[in-house]
């Protein structure tokens, strides 16, 4: 595992860079194997894919879909200090239901509650999009715009259109070589839960389901963020969530997860109870867990929604797996 540090996420920026200037090196892509159809999941590095990636380079993760492809893109943005991880039910689920899948590597080292006592009422929008588009936080947050999710995404895409001709990929490119953002379904967990909105309230999505999250609260004003709303480019009957109701990880609890998905506007759209849903969950599009979770371990309710608790039981895993195709099949206007 490449060490994290804070400064590692200095790196020069380049927005001007051409696509042709930003090809990696014939040393970089000798590191990554061609992907071949069926080899599921393959990985490539951040750094084969633009040689301006300089920083957290563990390899992005990619699924081509194992059953009719709907042509649309799973994209994944973990949680703090986390990495896609190559045995994951939730994204096998998805490609299971004939999505294209990415788990994407981005600088995640800094977690977005460390903003809790900030008083600037803005820092939450600013220190996301800084790490969504390029940008800075002072005074512990710069990213380039090389090392943003939006350039990763981009720079991968272009790649595995390259890569694997015929798969699918390049239908996730506009005809400018841009992300095609229509066609995808952006999801996170915890920090990357918090990401997937703001990239919804920043490009018109197709879907948006967040998992541990949002656990955006402001101590120091003792309510949601702003910014945190329902001025979204997305419409909002495309957003799911999926939390468990005793998750205090990031010292936010569940009745202040409740306040923000007010606020932006979420519980106007159904609450279910998960672990006992009427059919079709009554197309509601907030999904409350009380999987049982090791008490001794307070993070095992926050990754409980993943199915990544040790502990998770046959039927917990079941509970999991009808709300992630749930939220990955209901339709969406």
């Amino acid at each position: 595992m490449i060490k994290r540090a804070i400064e590692a996420l200095v790196v020069i920026c380049c927005f001007g860079a051409s696509f042709a200037n930003s090809l990696p090196t014939a040393q970089a892509q000798t590191t990554v194997k061609t992907p071949q159809a069926g080899q599921n999941p393959f990985s490539v590095l951040p750094s084969a894919t633009d040689r301006e990636i300089t920083t957290f380079d563990e390899p992005h993760l990619c699924w081509l879909p194992t059953a009719a492809p709907r042509n649309q893109l799973v994209v994944f943005i973990p949680g703090t200090n986390g990495a896609p991880r190559s045995r994951f039910p939730y994204l096998e689920t998805a490609a299971g239901l004939g999505y294209h899948v990415i788990s994407l590597m981005y600088p995640d080292s800094i977690a977005a509650q460390s903003l809790m006592n900030d008083p600037n009422p803005q820092a939450y929008v600013q220190f996301r999009t800084a790490i969504i588009q390029g940008g800075q936080y002072p005074p512990t947050l710069k990213v380039s715009r090389a090392d943003s999710i939006e350039n990763r995404l981009q720079k991968l895409l272009v790649y595995l259109s390259s890569r694997q001709p015929g798969q699918g990929w390049n239908q996730f490119l506009d005809n400018s070589n841009q992300v095609n953002w229509s066609k995808l379904v952006v999801t996170g967990h915890s920090q990357g839960g918090g990401h997937t909105y703001m990239i919804a309230k920043l490009h018109e999505v197709a879907r948006a389901i967040m998992l541990g999250s949002p656990k955006d609260f402001s101590r120091y004003f003792g309510k949601p963020p702003d910014g945190f709303d329902s001025n979204t480019k997305t419409p909002l009957d495309r957003f799911f969530a999926f939390n468990h109701m005793q998750d205090r990880k990031a010292g936010c609890n569940h009745d202040q997860q409740m306040q923000t998905l007010t606020q932006m506007g979420l519980t106007s759209f159904g609450s279910i109870d998960a672990d006992h849903p009427p059919a079709n969950y009554n197309h509601a599009h907030l999904l409350f867990t009380n999987i049982p979770f090791d008490a001794n371990n307070p993070g095992s309710a926050h990754s409980s929604v993943l199915g990544l608790s040790r502990e998770i039981t046959p039927e917990a895993n079941a509970i999991c797996s009808g709300a992630w195709r749930y939220m990955f099949s209901e339709p969406v206007r």
